[in-house]
């Protein structure tokens, strides 16, 4: 074994479960240090989400964790068989109570706690089911006496950061003081109030919940500007921790009598709205070129019949084919080449299952510490290798 070159080494542990490589850094310090560098992360993170290892989880809206198997797990592609013994979230001794899933990114799961968003402010945890590791966020500063809650979590490659955004609306306050904006950084391990204020003339549709969002250093609302009595789409960068409108397709704007209902989302990694129209169709709005209007494409047109199951779209690409979460009781994959839907597997319970995107990876949850434990020459030499086994 002492004569087996790093480089095979690498190439066989790549391809492991997050599970499984954190028990083998247990088989010695050299193998601890290897295994729990930066690079070699990124690498199994890359590798897991480029080769087809994409994971459904799906969860009841409003679970509970303490039997620590809160969701259904079943691949992605076909056949989608499930996973009951790959996805484990630790079984806490806190009481929980009633969770909600915030968002999904890099293997990270961020969800609330308590039995409601509005009136009081719930706990947030973090967790990696791969690695049965979980973490409770400490108490926000912004006072819990407030009218509505909404949150975001997402992901900064500039910084390899985590970031859950809350914003709050205060019940007595209805200018700009209303709308506080406080974000929690993983790799700090805080909360903080941002100062730049939400929007005040914005009003968020509190049913638009995004779990594919953030994956890119953004987060998203779609929201109603009261003064241009117009939809807009409301953008976080955070990196920046600073706010911007993406503006709508005219088409869009021009026909609000004809649209009941907008739904935001991510397809195949564009920005994507959704308009439900009253002659019982939807039309699909992407983005080509991020927070740039005039890229806006109306490339699908959905026909009744999937008009009244489609929920929103999530962010993935499955045999060139993206997935729904269908409103009733299924989910459905849509194939852009022969225009048609096809329902892939029945959800438990109907109504009330919520779907979100999951990859296995080794991502933990706790803040980050300085410091590393190989030499910088070494940790290049390191870096160099796994590039070159996980960009083949």
């Amino acid at each position: 074994m002492e004569n087996i070159p790093d480089d095979v080494y690498l190439y066989i542990i790549i391809r492991l479960p997050a599970k499984l490589i954190a028990r083998m850094r247990c088989v010695s310090k050299p193998w601890n240090d290897l295994l729990s560098q930066p690079c070699f992360i990124k690498s199994h993170l890359h590798h897991s989400v480029h080769n087809n290892k994409e994971i459904l989880l799906e969860f009841d809206d409003g679970f509970y964790i303490s039997n620590g198997r809160p969701c259904k797990a079943r691949y992605s592609r076909p056949p989608n068989r499930q996973l009951s013994y790959f996805i484990k979230f630790p079984v806490d001794r806190t009481p929980f109570g009633k969770c909600f899933v915030i968002g999904s990114v890099n293997g990270l799961i961020c969800f609330t706690n308590g039995e409601s968003l509005c009136g009081s402010t719930p706990g947030v945890n973090i967790c990696n089911p791969s690695l049965s590791a979980l973490l409770h966020l400490p108490p926000c500063s912004i006072p819990s006496l407030c009218d509505d809650i909404y949150f975001r979590f997402g992901f900064i490659p500039k910084t390899d950061d985590y970031k859950v955004v809350k914003v709050v609306k205060f019940v007595e306050l209805e200018n700009t003081d209303g709308l506080q904006v406080e974000v929690y950084s993983l790799r700090i391990g805080s909360w903080k109030l941002i100062t730049e204020r939400f929007p005040s003339h914005m009003r968020i549709h509190y049913r638009d919940t995004m779990c594919r969002d953030g994956q890119d250093g953004h987060v998203h609302w779609f929201c109603f500007n009261d003064m241009t009595k117009q939809f807009t789409i409301v953008a976080l960068d955070l990196h920046e921790e600073t706010f911007c409108q993406i503006p709508l397709p005219d088409r869009i704007q021009e026909n609000t009598r004809d649209i009941y209902r907008h739904t935001l989302g991510m397809w195949n990694d564009k920005l994507c709205v959704m308009s439900h129209l009253k002659n019982r169709k939807v039309e699909v709005w992407l983005m080509n070129e991020y927070k740039v209007a005039e890229s806006w494409v109306n490339p699908y047109i959905f026909n009744e019949f999937i008009m009244c199951k489609t929920k929103y779209p999530f962010r993935l690409k499955v045999n060139n084919g993206s997935l729904f979460e269908a409103y009733r009781n299924s989910l459905a994959m849509y194939d852009p080449v022969a225009k048609s839907f096809k329902y892939m597997t029945r959800l438990t319970p109907p109504f009330t299952s919520r779907v979100v995107r999951y990859v296995d990876s080794l991502v933990w949850v706790a803040p980050s510490k300085s410091g590393s434990t190989l030499t910088t020459s070494a940790n290049s030499k390191l870096k160099r290798k796994i590039d070159v086994i996980s960009g083949e």
